[in-house]
């Protein structure tokens, strides 16, 4: 009797910790945040969870699916970090300048003096 009364005590445990914020499904409004602050890992796990749980049309589940497939090609082909991009533009144009670096987020912006020209990483 008593290992039944432990085991249910333990399965109503758990189901009420199971209930928590982890086991919603993300909004798509949630999901464009986390893309747009270049939380991109982030971002695909809670893609992947709305796909999961939600059954979207096949035309927003082939948009999604492209979603993860950019936010991978991004973090493939902008590996420098701005301090890496500044120097290698410093060789060639030595009065560039970093002019804004937006606090707690991961995109930052080099000046030319001459035609802006804006180098972002994390997001397009």
């Amino acid at each position: 009797m008593k290992t039944r009364i432990t085991t249910l005590f333990v399965l109503a445990v758990f189901a009420f910790v199971s209930c928590g914020e982890n086991g919603k499904t993300p909004t798509p409004e949630t999901i464009k945040t986390a893309i747009e602050e270049g939380h991109f890992q982030k971002a695909e796990h809670m893609i992947r969870k709305y796909i999961a749980y939600t059954e979207p049309a096949p035309e927003e589940k082939m948009q999604w699916e492209w979603e993860i497939d950019r936010m991978h090609r991004i973090v493939l082909d902008f590996t420098k970090t701005p301090e890496d991009a500044l120097e290698y533009i410093s060789t060639y144009y030595p009065d560039v300048t970093q002019v804004c670096k937006i606090q707690n987020n991961p995109m930052h912006a080099v000046y030319f003096p001459f035609p802006l020209h804006f180098f972002f990483r994390g997001r397009l």
